[in-house]
């Protein structure tokens, strides 16, 4: 009995009890979904069987709707994406409910982030923190502090 089994961008052909072979799924059999934002956020558009169908539409869209905007992603990218984000949201969420959760993990990319920018660093209650360092280290220091989900201002 010869079966096919689809995982993670990978097709494993099983004959009886035995694995056979593991090979890449091949591009064609990935879907693509077009995204919009119209100004409150990317929202999935549609769904397409090849790239370009997508790209083709998508540039259609586009230049019937000047002020909005569109773009193509392979099913498994915003599959990852979406995991992601929910991910953060629901870190986000604990974080706001738990004042010293937060704090914590504040003093924690604080920590991290004056390390890899090489800043000095003078954590406040409430998170707030001083940082000193040239105007490049003091840019790396915010924007790796922001994408650990903590705004400095």
């Amino acid at each position: 009995m010869l079966r096919k089994l689809q995982c993670q961008a990978k097709v494993l052909i099983v004959v009886g009890s035995g694995l056979l072979a593991l090979a890449p799924v091949p591009a064609a059999a990935e879907t693509y979904s077009m995204l919009a934002n119209h100004g409150g956020g990317w929202v999935k558009q549609g769904e397409y069987r090849t790239l370009d169908e997508c790209n083709r539409e998508a540039a259609g869209l586009s230049a019937s709707s000047p002020k909005a905007q569109f773009g193509c992603l392979g099913a498994g990218a915003l599959r990852e994406y979406m995991l992601d984000q929910a991910a953060r949201q629901r870190v986000y969420d604990l974080q706001k409910a738990n004042p010293a959760l937060r704090e914590a993990a504040f003093q924690q990319a604080s920590a991290q982030c004056a390390a890899l920018s090489r800043v000095k660093v003078n954590v406040k209650p409430g998170a707030r923190v001083e940082y000193f360092g040239t105007a490049e280290q003091r840019f790396a220091f915010s924007k790796c502090m922001t994408q650990a989900g903590h705004d400095l201002e």
